[in-house]
Formats: structure tokens, C-alpha cells, sequence
């Protein structure tokens, strides 16, 4: 997972970076974020570089630590308190321990892994709401075009395209369906709900129930 530090003190981010990385994350520290900028967790400092990040902080990332010197009511009266979450959000209060850091971000992470797929390449293994199945070299190549493509359907060009890494010398028309079928029936037998749904006229898409 990627991680952001957002601050302009380097002694602190640098002590939550290697926080960050012992529990296995990518962490970067940075004094400005864009929107392209996309990360998994993201942690800012109210009083240096995030102080203007409080009111958008989720715009940024899927999951967010506000952390100050300063009492959340100092800072805004539109953030949530102490103990209240919204939308992955959690304020600490400096000096926190790093225990509670840690804590705090177990706590993030696990809630979103648990209604995300998660592909590890190298594997060929998908992960899902704490199952996992090991995928086979087309079967993978199929799911992470649906995955890239996720609510656009696929269509069977596009499908036979990732099948085939391009080839166009293999030729049989119904082969993207069996792969579908295949890959469904692989995927539904692990993680139990319909991942992959046909939209009629047009391929096949991840569904929007997951």
C-alpha cells in the first residue's frame, strides 16, 4: 500500500515514515498534494502542510489521519471529534504514542481491504474480503482488464486482446466466453457473490455490488 506524509516537519515525518514502512507500506513525505495525487493513506500535519487538507483530506485518499498540536475545535469546527470517524477519517492529537499510530492505521487499512480487491502481480492471486484463489496466467490477464476497466464494460475485442497479449493469429470465436465462464466460476466458488456480469450488447464488467 502507498502511503503520503503531508508536512513540513522533517524529524516528525520522518519517524512516522519508518513507522509506515516497518508495517509494509510505500511512504512519501511531501509539502503539497495535487489531485492526481492518489494514495491509500494519506497523514497530515494541521499545523504545517495539511492545514488546508481538513476539509478535503478524502478527495486525496481512501483513508486519512489529521494529526496537530492543537484540539480538533482549534483547528475546525467542521471536522469530526476525537473518537468520530467519517469516511476513513480519525484525528490524533500530538504527542500521540506510536502504538496508537500503529493502531490507528491497522485499523484504516483493514477496513478498506476489506471491500477492495487486491491483485498481487507476481502471485497471479487475488485477494477479497479476507479470501484469496490463485488465477492462471490468462484468467489473471482477463480479471485485471475488468479490474482497470471497473463500471465500463469490456468489450470481447478488448477481452481476447488481454487473452492473447495481442495476437491475432489465435482464432476462435467463443473463447473469450469460456475464459469468462471459467474465471466466474473460479471466483464465485471463493468469494461467493457474483463478481462478473454480462452487459448485453456491449462485454462484460466487474460488478457494481462489490
Amino acid at each position: 500500500m502507498n502511503a503520503v506524509i503531508l508536512s513540513e516537519d522533517s524529524l516528525y515525518s520522518q519517524m512516522l515514515r519508518l513507522e509506515l514502512s516497518e508495517m509494509g507500506f510505500k511512504a512519501q513525505i511531501k509539502s503539497l498534494l495535487t489531485f492526481q495525487d492518489m494514495h491509500t493513506l494519506l497523514i497530515a500535519d494541521a499545523d504545517t502542510a495539511g492545514k488546508d487538507i481538513i476539509y478535503k483530506a478524502n478527495e486525496f485518499s481512501d483513508a486519512v489521519i489529521i494529526f496537530s498540536r492543537r484540539p480538533l475545535y482549534e483547528i475546525t469546527s467542521k471536522a469530526p471529534s476525537e473518537t468520530e470517524k467519517t469516511n476513513n477519517y480519525v484525528f490524533l492529537q500530538r504527542p500521540f504514542s506510536i502504538m496508537l499510530f500503529r493502531k490507528t492505521v491497522c485499523k484504516l487499512t483493514d477496513k478498506i481491504k476489506q471491500g477492495r480487491i487486491e491483485i498481487d502481480e507476481a502471485e497471479k492471486c487475488i485477494h477479497f474480503r479476507g479470501e484469496s484463489t490463485i488465477l492462471t496466467e490468462q484468467e489473471f490477464r482477463l480479471f485485471q482488464l475488468l479490474v482497470q476497466n471497473q463500471g465500463v464494460p469490456v468489450s470481447r475485442e478488448e477481452a481476447f486482446y488481454a487473452l492473447y497479449n495481442g495476437r491475432t493469429s489465435v482464432r476462435k470465436s467463443n473463447i473469450v466466453d469460456v475464459y469468462i465462464r471459467f474465471l466466474r466460476e473460479k471466483l464465485e466458488a471463493v468469494f461467493g457473490n457474483p463478481m462478473i456480469v454480462t452487459v448485453r450488447g456491449k462485454g462484460y464488467m466487474l460488478s457494481d455490488k462489490l
